[in-house]
This record gives C-alpha cells, sequence and structure tokens, in this order.
C-alpha cells in the first residue's frame, strides 16, 4: 500500500500558496510588512482648470469653485487648491466672488479653507456701492453660508471702512459680526 502523503501534499500546497495570497493582499493594503506604518500623505490624482459647480433645485448653478490647480490626498480624502475661486450665486442679487492664492476643501466638500490674499468682492447696485471685504484667512462652511476667520478683515464698500480682528459673515443675512479691535469710518451716500 502506498502512503497517503503523496496525495495530501497538492493540497497542502495549495492550502500554502492561498496563505501566502492572503497575507500579501494584507502587505500591500496597510503599506508596510508589519502593518504598523500609516499611510502617507500623498497625491493620489490631480486636475489642472478644475471647475465644481453645485445646482440649486431649478438646475441653475448655485455654488462654483474653481482652481488653477487641483490635488486630491487619499489619506484623509482632503483636496487642495491653487488658485482658489469661489462664486455663491443667489436669485435677484449680484454674486459673492471670493479668491486666494491657496484653498483646502475637506472630505465632504462642505468645508473650504481659502489662505493667502483672501479677497471677497459683491458687485454694486444701483442701490448699493460694491463690497469688498479682505483677509489672510477664512474658512468657509458651504452648506450653510457661513465665512469666518481669526485674522485680521478690512471691509469696504463705497467709501464706508470697517477693520477689525476675528469675523464671521452670514451670507443668507448679509451680517458681518467682527470681535475684537473694531473700527471704522461711515460715510453716507445720497441714492
Amino acid at each position: 500500500m502506498r502512503p497517503r502523503t503523496g496525495r495530501l501534499f497538492p493540497v497542502a500546497l495549495m492550502l500554502f500558496l492561498a496563505l501566502i495570497s492572503f497575507w500579501l493582499e494584507r502587505v500591500v493594503e496597510l503599506g508596510d510588512f508589519n502593518g504598523n506604518r500609516p499611510k502617507r500623505h500623498e497625491a493620489d490624482y490631480s486636475v489642472d482648470d478644475f471647475t465644481m459647480t453645485q445646482t440649486n433645485r431649478e438646475g441653475a448653478a448655485d455654488t462654483t469653485l474653481s482652481a488653477v490647480r487641483m490635488v486630491h490626498f487619499a489619506d484623509d480624502e482632503t483636496t487642495e487648491l491653487e488658485a482658489p475661486h469661489l462664486v455663491e450665486r443667489r436669485k435677484n442679487d449680484p454674486p459673492l466672488e471670493i479668491v486666494a492664492r491657496l484653498g483646502k476643501v475637506d472630505r465632504d466638500g462642505n468645508t473650504v479653507q481659502l489662505i493667502d490674499d483672501v479677497v471677497a468682492t459683491r458687485a454694486g447696485t444701483p442701490e448699493r456701492s460694491e463690497l469688498r471685504l479682505r483677509t489672510r484667512f477664512m474658512e468657509i462652511n458651504i452648506p450653510d453660508e457661513i465665512g469666518s476667520t481669526p485674522e485680521k478683515v478690512v471691509i469696504t464698500q463705497g467709501e464706508s471702512m470697517l477693520e477689525g480682528i476675528g469675523m464671521i459673515f452670514r451670507n443668507q443675512t448679509r451680517e458681518f459680526e467682527l470681535h475684537a479691535k473694531v473700527r471704522g469710518t461711515l460715510v453716507r451716500t445720497e441714492r
């Protein structure tokens, strides 16, 4: 009679190969042989001349975010923007346009951080002069239409000027809340 080891060898070999394949798959997913190293903050893709548009229920453009270059990172699902340009439109009002040198978008796309030379502009109307806001940093909550900054802010409208440290801007109600060292000049214009 022949020993059974001859029949068990191919089964044992297949089991061994299956275990090695499973182990290699885990190593590749974790990015390290011991599985302790976290994923590196490396770009997984980029797009030049990037534009993303959010529409309202009627299908009209509501919010548009564009940039010279967009870079996405897989480890934390964030996005970095070069020369971002954010436009928020409201019915019967001029759009609010915000530009900066750099931007960062969170994984959900709900929060945009604008960094360096942030300028927000709302065009004038026959009833109102152009509104311009300048700061170094602004964080915008897109769904709530709220912008905030802990930095110095200078707001001008026509010949009027207001400045302070720290600000919350509510786009829906057009309210500015300045937090510290507030000073300004109000110039009334007759229309």
